[in-house]
């Protein structure tokens, strides 16, 4: 009865992230690339995390007892802070503030729904054979893409691209993710030691395979988390070191194979220098940025115009692109947030450390598989590229945590199951709404049909209002061609003014220019035009005299 029990616990966790680790997390749809709500894949994720909050609010043994945890008190404070900190940023960022404050509150309660769960090892080892197979399904889509097989076109990969991305679109997210999973795949090996001969070899099969990715992704990133997750498991499993050293042979392995197919294939090697000197050059310039509004910062969301606005771009070396973010989370927050934010950033660290100092050998081998998104973190773009590395790193944290229960919950307090329900399903309808949009926004940007866009924004656009916002104003543009509406220029300019103070954009510069030009007002002209050439110093079109032409 007992083993049926065990089965039935390790299933109950397995299906439900087989499912998204396996089918979600395999699904592409068209997009125009970027980040957060732009990538049809994070619109997936956050809608089956509700799909997964509703099971769990359904399921009776989550209402029994009221579970807590040592680092619960830390969790809840430093998400606390940081929400006030983002619901403080004054216009023009306070929808993007308003958005992050989002994503923390829905991150929070998650983990807070997760925590009320039961979980037995048996659970954490279904969620580590999860991560190994979306890690092994992940590393096949690599492969496809490589080599530019014909299958590599469901994801639209480009013939122009060298370096495989998998599902993230971004290759540096596309290692941390592998290093996560081969972090899933050698504490499989440690803890399933006396299991079938054929599952071991599987097993450093996968460890080849995500060797060979690994070294063909060429990422800085990728390499530093891997070595990480082994340095860290042999200080945790010292006395099955040999297990150990048995699986960097076989992840060597896949790097030697990798490294000989792009020898005999003539890939190019990618060389960092450029890109490790221009991150450094930002790190400095963001300590500049803190040290002028060191209390409360800039404003959350603020980071990619204040940065190019007071620095502009030839110093920093980003030539036509702008900087959204310091490729560092925690330097991130304190431009935007200052020494308040800092606070909530130590009270989440005090969390880690609570859950380091109160897990067992199993919990900080959970915490240690999170390492590789921690480091990311610190290294690359934030969550917001790839929302199921959030999920991932909620999971693996709920995973190293030890809740214990102390109280039955009151029937009195178990009406806020419904509100629960009803917030949850709400935000379901609004994201798969937003998925819609998402993929009508595609189509007019591929077709070039903005001006079959609506002149009044619709509710459904509330997450993707810049986006759908900057459409509608080309096609304004494009349909000014037609009926000669000067009016229509002047709101367009109107709209583009407030836009570029918050994200620049070389093309609305360009744009701003040409409608200056065309209304004859030469020192407005002049200005964009200074201005357009400190922050966006490489793009030719500020050198090169221009006509009195149309927009």
């Amino acid at each position: 009865m007992r083993r049926i029990s065990l089965r039935a616990g390790y299933y109950s966790a397995l299906v439900p992230a087989l499912f998204f680790g396996g089918i979600v997390m395999t699904v592409y749809l068209p997009n125009m690339g970027g980040s957060g709500l732009s990538l049809p894949l994070n619109i997936l994720s956050w809608i089956a995390l509700c799909c997964f909050a509703l099971l769990i609010i359904q399921a009776p043994k989550v209402w029994q007892r009221y579970r807590r945890s040592a680092s619960l008190f830390w969790l809840y404070a430093g998400c606390v802070v940081l929400v006030i900190r983002a619901l403080l940023t004054p216009l023009p960022w306070f929808n993007d503030a308003l958005i992050v404050a989002i994503g923390i509150v829905a991150g929070l309660s998650f983990y807070r729904l997760l925590l009320q769960l039961p979980w037995r090892r048996q659970h954490l080892f279904a969620i580590l054979s999860t991560l190994w197979i979306a890690s092994v399904l992940q590393c096949v889509i690599a492969v496809i893409q490589l080599f530019h097989l014909k299958a590599a076109a469901w994801w639209e990969f480009s013939p122009a691209q060298l370096r495989p991305y998998g599902i993230f679109q971004q290759v540096n997210v596309l290692a941390s993710f592998i290093a996560c999973g081969i972090a899933a795949t050698l504490l499989l090996l440690l803890y399933r030691s006396k299991t079938t001969r054929w599952k071991r070899v599987l097993l450093h099969i996968s460890l080849t395979l995500q060797g060979f990715v690994l070294y063909a992704c060429q990422s800085q990133i990728g390499y530093l988390s891997t070595a990480l997750v082994i340095l860290a498991c042999l200080g945790l499993f010292w006395s099955q070191r040999f297990i150990i050293f048995a699986a960097i042979i076989s992840l060597v392995a896949g790097g030697i194979l990798s490294f000989a197919v792009h020898v005999w294939l003539q890939f190019p090697t990618v060389v960092h220098t450029d890109s490790t000197h221009t991150r450094l050059l930002i790190w400095q310039h963001s300590g500049r940025l803190f040290s002028m509004h060191p209390l409360f910062g800039w404003g959350v969301g603020s980071f990619e115009s204040v940065f190019l606005h007071q620095f502009g771009g030839q110093i920093t070396n980003v030539g036509i692109r702008t900087v959204s973010h310091p490729h560092n989370e925690i330097l991130l927050w304190l431009v935007e947030g200052g020494i308040f934010a800092a606070v909530g950033m130590l009270m989440l660290l005090m969390a880690i450390i609570t859950l380091w100092l109160n897990g067992g050998r199993l919990q900080r081998a959970m915490l240690l598989t999170a390492s590789p998104i921690a480091l990311h973190m610190m290294t690359e773009f934030p969550l917001y590229q790839s929302a199921p590395h959030w999920i991932l790193l909620i999971v693996l944290l709920r995973c190293a945590d030890r809740p214990y229960s102390t109280s039955t919950v009151p029937k009195s307090m178990r009406w806020i199951r419904g509100g629960m329900i009803f917030f949850t399903v709400f935000a379901a309808g609004v994201l798969i709404q937003t998925l819609y949009l998402q993929n009508q926004l595609t189509t007019v940007e591929r077709n070039g049909t903005q001006y079959e866009l609506p002149s009044r924004a619709v509710w459904q656009t509330v997450l993707q209002q810049d986006r759908y916002e900057y459409d509608r104003q080309m096609g304004e543009l494009l349909r000014f061609n037609h009926v000669q509406d000067i009016n229509a220029l002047r709101n367009v300019e109107h709209w583009a003014a407030d836009y570029t103070l918050r994200h620049p954009d070389n093309n609305l510069y360009a744009v701003r220019i040409q409608i200056a030009t065309y209304l004859n007002d030469p020192v407005q002209a002049e200005q964009l035009t200074n201005e357009a050439r400190w922050l966006f110093p490489a793009d030719p079109r500020w050198t090169v005299n221009r006509n009195t032409e149309q927009p």
